[in-house]
């Protein structure tokens, strides 16, 4: 069999270098929003390397790619790609942004994807594939929570754990987005970015857990939402215990989720990538003491899950 490999092409739709900031007057006007697709067969040697068109009117960029293999029951639910009745056998989820201003024009795309992005949020969607030659056109997956970016969505399959209740022996309590406790369920883990000030710090006093910047959630953290199939809908995740803040399950700033599942467990681990040492949270002072920050570092403390 093959590996499937799939990956960013450029920061930048239209712009074929690795600048971040993406210069209008280097456009190149034909070049579509696209990402990349390799497969291998030992994870050595690569072959097959070629790009996919994303097909979005106004993509001004296309990010982090994701591949989800379906079960035959999740891509029977789909139905044929084609004529010639093939079912899906992936996903792929990819971040995309576009004008805020509804505008599907290239040139109204942001300078830069921090705090010039301004309204323009990074949105998942889905492509479908039967033999990674053919495409579904890009659909909406889900819609961030709070407002925010969405980058480096991950899926992954996991039964429906029982909540207190249920583990109590109490009868299950109906949920909208379960079969009952057993049942798989499909999760996604992504980063969330809050557009225009990427870099704020949350506040954060001792001991409470969920406190807000102002009005606006804690962001560049991890978060989880759950469904019933990777087609959702989706919703956020109830989470018992959480490192920080009550609706994310990550220190602030990380990205690039990855998962695996313990060996004779059922427990995941999520490992992520701790990607700055700048990212201060703001501590209560205590009694007759001046306040202080303390800094989310990349080392042992900031890239542990």
């Amino acid at each position: 069999g093959w590996f499937p490999l799939v990956f960013t092409a450029e920061l930048c739709a239209g712009l074929p270098t690795l600048a971040f900031h993406c210069d209008r007057r280097q456009r190149r006007d034909g070049l579509p929003a696209r990402f990349g697709y390799a497969r291998s067969r030992d994870l050595l040697s690569w072959s097959d390397s070629r790009p996919v068109t994303v097909p979005l009117p106004g993509a001004c960029n296309v990010w982090a790619p994701e591949i989800y293999l379906l079960t035959r029951a999740e891509a029977a639910s789909r139905g044929p790609l084609s004529s010639d009745g093939r079912l899906a056998v992936a996903m792929v989820v990819v971040s995309i942004s576009t004008p805020a201003s509804g505008s599907e024009e290239l040139s109204d795309c942001p300078w830069d994807f921090g705090p010039s992005a301004g309204a323009s949020r990074h949105r998942p969607y889905q492509m479908l594939t039967s033999d990674f030659e053919r495409w579904t056109p890009p659909a909406l997956l889900f819609e961030p929570l709070y407002a925010e970016s969405a980058i480096d969505a991950l899926l992954f399959r996991a039964p429906h754990p029982p909540n207190k209740s249920e583990a109590r022996g109490a009868p299950p309590r109906p949920d909208p987005l379960s079969g009952g406790p057993g049942a798989e369920q499909t999760y996604v883990v992504y980063k969330s970015e809050k557009n225009g000030d990427p870099s704020s710090p949350c506040e954060w006093r001792r001991g409470q857990r969920g406190a807000p910047l102002g009005a606006a959630r804690c962001t560049l953290v991890l978060r989880l939402l759950v469904g019933p199939s990777p087609f959702g809908p989706f919703a956020a995740a109830p989470l018992d215990r959480t490192p920080v803040w009550s609706d994310a399950i990550s220190h602030q700033c990380a990205e690039g989720p990855a998962l695996f599942i313990m060996p004779g467990s059922a427990a995941w681990v999520v490992l992520y990538d701790g990607y700055r040492t700048d990212c201060p949270l703001k501590l209560a002072a205590p009694p007759g003491q001046q306040a202080c920050e303390r800094l989310v570092s990349s080392g042992p403390d900031g890239g542990r899950p």
